[in-house]
C-alpha cells in the first residue's frame, strides 16, 4: 500500500517538472515571436531600443513566473494532500495490525519461512519484539514453532500451495520465556501476473485459551460418563452391602462378641463400613448422593477440625491458618464440607513426605464468567466464599494437573490411596454449584482453590429426627413392603418380622397393587424402594393413597440425585441404602407411632 503511495507520489512529481519545462519553453517561443508583432520595433537612438527590450523580458520574468508559480504551487498542495492521505492511512494501518490479538506476517516467494514483514502482534504472541525477530531468529518463522509441529505445519502449506488454495493449521509455538502455547496459523500464497508464486502473506493467532477450554470439556464429559457408570456400580453394590450389613446384625444378636465368632462377625462388619464408606465416595462423585444442605461457616468448620487435622498430618508439618474476617457462610452439606477439607490436607500431607507447611486460607471473593472459564465446576457468576489449600510439597507437572480429578487416577503408591479424594471433591462441587482451581509448579508446591456460593438462607432440607428415642421398636401393624431385590428383600422381611410385625411382600408395583386391593387387606405402612419393574416406588405410594388418604410412606434408595425429587409423595421418608437395620426399625417405628397419634 504505502509503495503504491510513494510511486504514484513520484509520478505526480515528474509530471509537474515536465509542465514546467513546457511551460517556459512555450512563453519563451510564443513571446519572441508575439511580441515582434505587437511592440513595433523602435525607433531612435540606442537607449531607446534598449528600454523596450527591457521592458520586454521584465514582462516576459513577471508572466512566466506566475504561471511557474501557479503551477508549482498546484503541485505542492496536491503533494501535502496526497502526504495527509498517505500519514492517514499508515495510522490506520498501523493501528489496525496492532490491535489484532495476533501477528501478521508476509513471507518470501522461494522461502515461504522467512519473514519479510511482522506486525507489533508478535510481541503479545511470542514475547518477542520485531528487533528480536531479526536478529535472534534471522526473521525465520519456523524457528517459533514448537519442534515436534514443524512438519506437520510444513505439509500442510505445501500441500495447500500445491493445490493453490488457502491453509489453516493448529500448533505449539515457543515463546522468548520457553512457555508453549497454542496458536493457529493460516495464510496464502500470492501469485503475480505471469502465474508465478510472488509471496505468502497470513496470520498467526493465541488458541491457548480455546484449547483450555476443550480440555475441561473433554474432562467434565470424560467425569460425567464415569459417574453414569459409578453410580449404576454403587446402586447396585448397595443392595449388596444392605444385605450383608443387615444378615451381619441380625446374625449379632445372635453372637456374643466375646466368642470367636462374634469377633470374626465384627471383622466382617468393620469391612462393611467401610465398603459404605467408599460406596458413598462413588455417589459424590457421580452426584447421585443428596444433599442435606444448610447455612455453613467455613471458618467454623476448620477451627473445629483443627485439633483432627493436625493430629491427621503429624508433628513434621506446620499448619496456618490465615482465615478472612466477617466470612458469609455458604449454603453446602456440613459433612460434605468436612470431606473437601480433609481429602485436601491429606493430598497436601502426602505431597510434603519430608514436612513443611500447609496453609488454610478462607475469604469472600466475586467471580465473573472470565474467571470461571478457567476453573473445573458447575459454578455461574456471583459471590463466593473460597476455601484455599495451599502446601509446599513436590508440586505437580501439567501432565499430573490434567488428570488429577478423573476417578481412581492417583499418584500414590496402592496402599495409600483410592484415587477418588478429587474426583469426590468434584463430585461436591458439582452438586453445590461451586468450582475449584489448581496451581502447582514441580518443586514449588500446589495451591487447591474450592468456591461456595454464598447465601444468606438459614437452612435447607432439615430432617425429622429419625432416630429420637423410642419406648420400643417393636409393633404388630401390617407392613407392604415392596422390593425388587430379592435378597434385599427377604432381609428386610425377617428383621420386620422378628419385631412382631405382619410383612406382606411384594416385587414391583403391580404386585403390590394386587395385594393391597384384595379384600380385608388393610396396611399401615408402605416401604418402597424408588426403582421398581413396571412403575417406581412414589407411583406406588400416589395409587395406594388414593384408597388411604393417611398410609404412611417410607421410601428406600440407593441412586437418587436429590431428596427433594421424592417429595412429590407428601410426607413420605426417604432411607438411604445400604440399609442399617437399627435406623431402618427405628424409621419404621417413628412412623407407624406418628400416623397412630395423628389418628
Amino acid at each position: 500500500m504505502f509503495k503504491a503511495v510513494a510511486k504514484a507520489q513520484t509520478l505526480n512529481a515528474t509530471r509537474t517538472a515536465w509542465r514546467v519545462f513546457f511551460v517556459y519553453i512555450s512563453l519563451g517561443i510564443s513571446w519572441i515571436y508575439f511580441s515582434g508583432i505587437l511592440i513595433s520595433e523602435p525607433q531612435g537612438d540606442a537607449a531607446t531600443v534598449v528600454t523596450v527590450e527591457l521592458i520586454k523580458g521584465m514582462a516576459y520574468v513577471l508572466v512566466t513566473g506566475l504561471v511557474i508559480f501557479a503551477l508549482v504551487y498546484r503541485a505542492l498542495k496536491a503533494a501535502e494532500s496526497a502526504e495527509r492521505v498517505r500519514a492517514a492511512e499508515q495510522k490506520t494501518h498501523r493501528t489496525l495490525l496492532g490491535d489484532l490479538p495476533g501477528m501478521v506476517y508476509r513471507s518470501s516467494a522461494t522461502e515461504c519461512w522467512l519473514a519479510e514483514y511482522v506486525s507489533a502482534g508478535i510481541f503479545g504472541l511470542t514475547g518477542y519484539t520485531s528487533d528480536e525477530f531479526e536478529s535472534q531468529l534471522n526473521k525465520r518463522l519456523d524457528r517459533l514453532v514448537f519442534e515436534e509441529d514443524r512438519a506437520i505445519v510444513e505439509e500442510e502449506v505445501h500441500r495447500a500451495r500445491s493445490e493453490n488454495r488457502a491453509f489453516e493449521c493448529h500448533m505449539r509455538i515457543q515463546r522468548k520465556d520457553g512457555e508453549l502455547h497454542w496458536a493457529a496459523i493460516c495464510g496464502r500464497t500470492n501469485l503475480n501476473a505471469a502465474g508465478e508464486y510472488e509471496f505468502v502473506e497470513g496470520f498467526i493467532f493465541d488458541t491457548q485459551q480455546t484449547h483450555n477450554l476443550e480440555l475441561q470439556i473433554q474432562q467434565s464429559q470424560r467425569m460425567e460418563s464415569v459417574g453414569r457408570l459409578a453410580g449404576g456400580i454403587a446402586h447396585d453394590f448397595n443392595n449388596l452391602l444392605s444385605v450383608i450389613q443387615g444378615y451381619g446384625e441380625l446374625l449379632q444378636k445372635d453372637l456374643e462378641l466375646s466368642t470367636q465368632a462374634g469377633r470374626r462377625l465384627e471383622k466382617i462388619l468393620l469391612a462393611t463400613e467401610r465398603s459404605v464408606a467408599l460406596v458413598k465416595q462413588l455417589l459424590l462423585f457421580s452426584r447421585k448422593r443428596p444433599c442435606d444442605q444448610s447455612a455453613v461457616d467455613l471458618n467454623e468448620v476448620i477451627q473445629r477440625l483443627s485439633g483432627l487435622l493436625t493430629r491427621l498430618i503429624g508433628e513434621d508439618i506446620e499448619i496456618v491458618s490465615k482465615l478472612g474476617s466477617d466470612l458469609p457462610p455458604v449454603l453446602a452439606d456440613p459433612t460434605h464440607i468436612e470431606q473437601i477439607l480433609m481429602n485436601l490436607v491429606v493430598n497436601s500431607r502426602d505431597a510434603m513426605p519430608a514436612g513443611g507447611t500447609l496453609t488454610i486460607r478462607t475469604a469472600a471473593e466475586t467471580l465473573d464468567a472470565k474467571a470461571l472459564r478457567e476453573m473445573l465446576g458447575s459454578a455461574e457468576p456471583g459471590e463466593f466464599v473460597r476455601l484455599s489449600v495451599e502446601d509446599s510439597g513436590v508440586g505437580m507437572d501439567a501432565q499430573t494437573q490434567a488428570r488429577i480429578f478423573d476417578p481412581f487416577f492417583t499418584t500414590k503408591t496402592q496402599d495409600k490411596g483410592t484415587g477418588l479424594g478429587l474426583a469426590t471433591i468434584y463430585g461436591i462441587l458439582n452438586s453445590h454449584r461451586g468450582c475449584i482451581a489448581v496451581h502447582s509448579v514441580p518443586g514449588h508446591g500446589s495451591l487447591f482453590e474450592v468456591y461456595l456460593p454464598q447465601t444468606t438462607s438459614e437452612r435447607m432440607g432439615a430432617q425429622d429426627a429419625a432416630s429420637q428415642h423410642l419406648p420400643t421398636l417393636r409393633g404388630s401393624e401390617t407392613i407392604l413392603l415392596v422390593e425388587d431385590e430379592a435378597l434385599v428383600r427377604d432381609m428386610l422381611v425377617g428383621s420386620l418380622r422378628e419385631s412382631g410385625y405382619t410383612v406382606l411382600s411384594a416385587r414391583d408395583t403391580e404386585d403390590a397393587l394386587n395385594i393391597a386391593n384384595k379384600p380385608g387387606v388393610s396396611v399401615d405402612l408402605l416401604i418402597s424402594d424408588v426403582v421398581l419393574p413396571r412403575g417406581s416406588g412414589p407411583e406406588l405410594a400416589l395409587r395406594l393413597r388414593e384408597k388411604m388418604p393417611d398410609l404412611p410412606v417410607l421410601l428406600m434408595t440407593g441412586y437418587a440425585a436429590r431428596i427433594e425429587e421424592f417429595r412429590e409423595v407428601q410426607g413420605a421418608e426417604v432411607l438411604q441404602k445400604p440399609i442399617v437395620l437399627k435406623r431402618f426399625n427405628q424409621q419404621v417405628r417413628l412412623l407407624l407411632s406418628r400416623a397412630a397419634s395423628q389418628s
